[in-house]
């Protein structure tokens, strides 16, 4: 007898049900995902916003000069998390070309959380953490521009001081994550304040 659920390809009904289970399971997985590492992208993003403004705050209050340190590493194909953490130290630090960035290099000593030795007085702040913060997965600096460097800082450690009489260096952290999401957060050098944009945008762009 012929079996009335049996279609032209061979496929009972029974098989076409569990294909679309299977189809639908993936895609709830697969949206779920995307969902969760957008809420966690974005929560980093914010989180920058915050504590920009906070080190701005500080500064003036307790008469320090806060540095926010970016670890871009070996650059965006470095397979290690790009993170970053806060130094200060007392009083007003005046900035140059030589503070502004250091370069990448396994080859120097490097203390408790593998950062290299700094020839400076600035020091690991724990108020904002006992170690570095890494980004989501995914999600790295793709290059930092700061306005007294001549070119955005592509891989190694680059700083952005905040001072007691209420300046910061103007400069802007690019965030990338895969190939098309895109984010700028500028930091403006009189009110700290970030300014968070959905794609990519330079200093220059700014000032036009």
């Amino acid at each position: 007898m012929m079996n009335p659920f049996k279609n032209k390809s061979g496929m009972t009904l029974m098989e076409v049900m569990i294909v679309m289970l299977i189809i639908g399971g993936s895609a709830t997985l697969f949206f779920s995902k995307i969902k969760n590492t957008n809420s966690k992208i974005k929560e980093a993003v914010r989180q920058f916003g915050v504590l920009t403004r906070d080190l701005h705050n500080r500064a003036k209050l307790q008469n320090k000069t806060f540095r926010l340190v970016l670890d871009l590493k070996e650059g965006e194909t470095n397979k290690g998390d790009h993170s970053y953490w806060v130094e200060s130290a007392s009083g007003s630090r005046l900035s140059n070309k030589e503070s502004l960035s250091s370069p990448y290099d396994k080859k120097k000593k490097s203390d408790k959380d593998n950062s290299p030795s700094d020839p400076s007085d600035f020091e690991r702040d724990d108020r904002f953490g006992k170690s570095a913060k890494s980004l989501p997965s995914g999600v790295y600096f793709e290059d930092v521009e700061v306005r007294q460097l001549e070119d955005p800082v592509t891989s190694g450690r680059v700083f952005i001081h905040f001072r007691p009489e209420g300046f910061v260096d103007e400069s802007i952290i690019h965030l990338k994550y895969n190939k098309n999401l895109r984010w700028s957060i500028s930091i403006h050098p009189l009110t700290g304040k970030s300014y968070i944009t959905s794609e990519y945008i330079t200093l220059d762009d700014l000032n036009e």
